[in-house]
């Protein structure tokens, strides 16, 4: 079974994090259907170093770390993009192959926003 977890701790999320790289790439997701399906970014505006990420989530899934982030796009760009998700690309870094985890989070969201709109899925073993 797949598991996946949010880390909201900054501190902790830092120590995971640390010297992960660029794995990937999830295309047509938003901002608001990353926090409706996952809640809130682990990481805002505030805590950018260098001003290059704004938003940024940080999960263990199957206890490997991964993060989602936005990539030199300015903050209002990210959570305020409309009717043009498909020009939005949230970054995924890691340490290992991302692959699974990508499809994962996509399944998830989809299924969130089917739901929410009352769509019946196949994505209901997710």
């Amino acid at each position: 079974m797949q598991k996946l977890e949010l880390i909201s701790n900054k501190k902790e999320a830092g120590s995971l994090t640390h010297m992960s790289s660029l794995k990937g790439k999830l295309s047509g997701i938003t901002y608001n259907d990353m926090v409706n399906t996952f809640g809130e970014p682990t990481y805002g505006p505030e805590d950018s170093g260098d001003g290059k990420v704004n938003f940024e989530w940080v999960f263990k899934y199957n206890d490997e770390v991964f993060t989602v982030y936005d990539w030199k796009v300015s903050e209002e760009y990210t959570k305020h993009l409309m009717g043009r998700p498909n020009e939005l690309q949230f970054h995924v870094g890691g340490h290992t192959w991302a692959g699974d985890f990508i499809n994962y989070v996509e399944s998830k969201v989809a299924k969130n926003v089917f739901d929410r709109i009352g769509i019946s899925s196949d994505l209901d073993s997710l």
